[in-house]
C-alpha cells in the first residue's frame, strides 16, 4: 500500500510540469529569486578582514616587559597592524602567518627567509595566536618590537614580533646575523576560518642609533600613489572649504 502511494506522489510531480506549465515558471521564478537574494543577503553580511598600518595606530612609546610579565627599566616600541572586522558577520580565529621576511642593506643583495612558518601574536592576548573578531571591532597584531636606546651612545634594538614569543631557531639565526641599519620588507597573510584572507606587505626602516621605525604606507607600492595623495589631500582641502562657507557667521571662526 505505502508503495503505490509513494508511487502515485512521484507520477504527479513528474507529470506537473506538463499539466501545469504556467505554475511551473511561476513557481521557478519565485525559487531563482530566493535562491539569489539569499546569496546577495549572504554576501552582503559577510565578514570582511581589514588591515590598517599608519600614524599612532602602529607604534607607541610603552613599558618593555619581558617573557616572564616583568616591566624592564628601558622603554620600547611596539609596532604593529591593526586588524578591523569590516563586515556585519563575526571574524572567526584570525591569525597572521610570515610568508616571506625579506632584509636589504644599502650596497648588498637583498636576504630572504622563507623556510620557516612562523604565526604572529596579538597585542595583550598571550594565550593564543587565533582570536574571534566581533564586527566593527578591531585588534592590534605584534609586528615588531623596539627596544629604545638610552643616552648618546646606547643603540636601539629591534626584536621580531612580541618580545619573548617564540620562534623557529633558523628565523632566529637569519634575524642575529645582522644587527645593524637595514629594511625589513614582511610578506603576511592574515586569514580567518570564515573570511576572505588578505595578503599585505608591511616595510619599514631600522637605524640602531635612532629611537623611531620608519615605516612606509601601503599605498606606495601602487602605481601612481603620490598623484593619488595629493588629490586627496585637495579633495579635503575643498571639502573643508565647502563646509566653513556654509556656516553661519559666528560658527565659521570656530571652524
Amino acid at each position: 500500500m505505502g508503495a503505490l502511494v509513494l508511487a502515485d506522489w512521484a507520477a504527479a510531480i513528474s507529470s506537473f510540469p506538463t499539466d501545469y506549465p504556467r505554475l511551473t515558471g511561476w513557481f521557478s521564478s519565485v525559487v531563482s529569486a530566493g535562491v539569489l537574494l539569499t546569496a546577495l543577503w549572504g554576501h552582503w553580511k559577510r565578514p570582511i578582514i581589514k588591515v590598517e598600518l599608519g600614524g599612532a595606530r602602529s607604534h607607541g612609546r610603552v613599558p618593555l616587559v619581558d617573557a616572564e610579565g616583568k616591566t624592564i627599566e628601558t622603554q620600547a616600541k611596539y609596532f604593529r597592524l591593526r586588524i578591523t572586522n569590516a563586515g556585519l558577520t563575526t571574524i572567526k580565529d584570525c591569525s597572521g602567518q610570515l610568508l616571506k621576511l625579506t632584509r636589504q642593506i644599502a650596497g648588498k643583495e637583498p636576504e630572504c627567509f622563507d623556510r620557516d612558518t612562523y604565526v604572529f601574536g596579538w597585542a595583550h592576548n598571550g594565550e593564543s595566536n587565533k582570536r574571534d573578531i566581533s564586527r566593527r571591532q578591531s585588534f592590534s597584531m605584534d609586528l615588531a618590537t623596539l627596544s629604545l636606546s638610552s643616552g648618546q651612545r646606547g643603540r636601539s634594538q629591534l626584536f621580531f614580533g612580541g618580545l619573548g614569543r617564540p620562534m623557529p631557531t633558523t628565523l632566529a639565526a637569519f634575524l642575529n646575523s645582522y644587527s645593524g641599519k637595514a629594511t625589513f620588507r614582511y610578506d603576511l597573510l592574515i586569514s580567518a576560518d570564515n573570511a576572505r584572507p588578505r595578503t599585505v606587505s608591511v616595510e619599514f626602516e631600522f637605524d640602531p642609533e635612532r629611537d623611531s621605525l620608519k615605516f612606509i604606507p601601503f599605498n606606495t607600492r601602487y602605481f601612481g600613489w603620490q598623484m593619488l595623495w595629493w588629490l586627496r589631500s585637495l579633495q579635503s582641502r575643498r571639502r573643508r572649504k565647502t563646509l566653513a562657507d556654509a556656516l553661519p557667521a559666528r560658527k565659521r571662526a570656530r571652524f
